[in-house]
């Protein structure tokens, strides 16, 4: 199922995702930065997650990003955000994919909403770059939750 609503503005769109969108792979290499669609960032996101590919998670992300972490911390910039996955993903940390996702896009920003099969809700924001890929700016949720398991650099 796949909804698209337009608000009257004409600027907002909402789109809910049922399933896991499907995202074809190409050689680590040659995967580009973000994601063609705000849509497509989370199933990206669980791919690389999957696969322990950092250099992928942190091509999903600006450069000025900020992901969030337990006890208000924050890792900032491609340096900080790699090195947290890469600590989640060496404690064993693994994210299933969505049950659902939704989008809500106003312009260049878009925000991401994952719902798992726990009924956890994950939410991230994302902005289209000049070269029309989407990456996220803003992530509240993939590293707070997996930070809760006491990763050793999260206190």
């Amino acid at each position: 199922m796949r909804t698209r609503v337009t608000a009257e503005a004409g600027e907002t769109t909402v789109t809910t995702i049922a399933a896991p969108v499907t995202v074809p792979m190409t050689a680590p290499m040659k995967v580009p930065s973000g994601a063609a669609t705000p849509g497509e960032l989370e199933a990206r996101f669980c791919l690389f997650a999957a696969a322990g590919d950092l250099d992928g998670l942190t091509r999903l992300y600006a450069a000025d990003a900020v992901v969030s972490l337990a006890r208000g911390r924050e890792a900032a910039g491609h340096t900080a955000i790699r090195a947290a996955f890469a600590e989640a993903l060496d404690a064993g940390v693994r994210w299933a994919a969505p049950a659902t996702t939704r989008v809500i896009e106003t312009g260049p920003l878009a925000m991401t909403c994952s719902t798992g099969e726990d009924g956890v809700v994950s939410t991230q924001v994302a902005r289209r770059e000049t070269d029309g890929r989407w990456v996220w700016v803003r992530d509240g949720s993939h590293l707070r939750r997996a930070s809760e398991l006491d990763l050793p650099g999260a206190a």
